[in-house]
């Protein structure tokens, strides 16, 4: 969850335009952002993926009390 200690660990601290791994970086942040925001006992993160590959990165299953909670 800390991408600055990855980083530290693996040497990666260069610009993010000439990484490989820049996806991933954001991916990682986008999740740690959710993780923030969303109730662990609650929320479910998921990914989808079909039988072609195509592929959604995060899927939340939401508790339905708070769902209406939300509306």
């Amino acid at each position: 969850m800390d991408n600055g200690l990855r980083n530290a660990l693996f040497g990666g601290f260069s610009p993010s335009g000439g990484r490989s791994d820049t996806g991933k970086l954001m991916g990682n942040l986008v999740f740690t952002e959710l993780c923030k925001y969303t109730n662990p006992l609650l929320d479910a993160i998921h990914f989808w993926r079909s039988s072609s590959q195509a592929e959604v990165d995060f899927v939340l299953d939401r508790e339905k009390e708070e769902e209406t909670e939300l509306n």
